[in-house]
């Protein structure tokens, strides 16, 4: 068995966007085949996330470098997911 930690995924968003519940539901749904770490954060906590993603939400980061912004190409993400040697489910 293996002692990695689960990649860490975020999302920036705030409450009331669209794209941004898209994008998540696209995150969870990888999940079910992706042991990942999904992290949420609400742009509207903070006046620097706010002056810094408002115009580009929602923004998924992976150690702390921007993947995707405005939505999640699925295909993509998988692919990153298993370039970062993510464990996949079995299905």
């Amino acid at each position: 068995m293996s002692d990695q930690q689960p990649v860490e995924l975020t999302i920036y968003g705030r409450d009331g966007c669209h794209l941004c519940d898209v994008a998540e539901q696209v995150l969870l749904d990888a999940q079910l085949q992706w042991n990942f770490r999904l992290i949420k954060v609400d742009i509207d906590t903070s006046d620097e996330l706010f002056k810094r993603f408002l115009e580009r939400i929602p923004v998924v980061e992976l150690a702390g470098a921007t993947l995707f912004e405005f939505d999640v190409d699925r295909a993509r993400l998988d692919d990153v997911l298993a370039d970062a040697g993510t464990m996949r489910f079995d299905r």
